[in-house]
This record gives structure tokens, sequence and C-alpha cells, in this order.
């Protein structure tokens, strides 16, 4: 993949954190102060990209392995702030008396307020990890092609140097 791929699919990724980032400082800014809160916040979204580039690198599989359990984590409490952010502010502008049928829904207009949060709430943070997982094996990848090629003209110039 072109090196601008890369860099947009790492932007994705950045703007994807931001928004769960902005989400989270929302919701725990109900519990601390708002500068706490937004530390906290972009610790996560820093967390989240740092994972990204962990899993990138050569490391042993039991590192991995935590470096999976820390980003399910992050991306849960992120998911979770995401649920609670759209059901709040959904629950005083979403037109459900008019959504519920339309979309064949037979709950009340709070059960369509919970479904759909959870649904687009979620969606993001899955949709990221994806990224980060496909991101990360990519950057492998290319690293190793990298290494493999270093590897080869080296040789290359050992038997030229042998040759003569």
């Amino acid at each position: 993949m072109r090196g601008w791929k890369v860099w947009l699919l790492g932007l994705v990724i950045v703007l994807v954190d931001l928004a769960t980032a902005a989400n989270l400082f929302e919701f725990y800014s109900w519990f601390e102060h708002p500068f706490f809160a937004l530390l906290v916040a972009l610790a996560f979204a820093a967390l989240q990209i740092g994972t990204l580039v962990l899993f990138a690198m050569p490391l042993p599989e039991a590192t991995r392995r935590l470096l999976f359990i820390a980003a399910a984590i992050l991306l849960s409490v992120n998911g979770l702030a995401n649920v609670a952010m759209g059901y709040v502010r959904s629950r005083s502008v979403l037109p459900a008396a008019e959504l519920l049928p339309a979309l064949g829904f037979g709950g009340d207009a709070v059960s369509l307020g919970v479904v759909m949060t959870y649904a687009t709430g979620l969606a993001l943070v899955v949709a990221a990890s994806v990224f980060w997982i496909a991101l990360g094996q990519h950057v492998r990848q290319e690293r190793d092609r990298e290494q493999q090629a270093i590897k080869a003209l080296d040789e290359m110039f050992s038997s030229s140097k042998q040759d003569k």
C-alpha cells in the first residue's frame, strides 16, 4: 500500500479516536472536573493510538495478548461512553414517535433510543478496532518486506565483494 494510503487510514483512526474521546470527555465530566475529564479522554486516545503502534511492532505473543486485552478494555469503556452520550443526547431530540412505525420497531421511544445508541456507539468502536488490526498488520508486513529487501541488498553487495 502506498504511503499516502497508510496516512489516510491513520487519519481515519485518529478521527475515530478523537470522536470517541469527545464522548468520553463529556461522559466523564459528570464525575470529574472538566480539566481532569479532558486529560482522561486524551489519555484514552493516546493509549489507543499507542496500542496501534505497538501492534505493528515485532513483539512476543504474550505481549500481543496483553495489548489485545488492554485495547479491548479501552474500546469497551469508550463504547459505553459513546452509548451513554448518544442516549442522553437523543432523549430530547429523537422523534421516536415518528421513527417507531417507520423502522418497524415494536417497543417504545426509550427502547428505540437504547437500541440505536448501542448500535451506533458500539459500531464506531468495533469498526475502529478492525481498522487498528488491519493497519497494524499492514505496517508489520511492510516492515518485514523492507527488512527482506535490505537483507537481499546486503547479500548482493557481499557476494559482489567476494567476486572481486
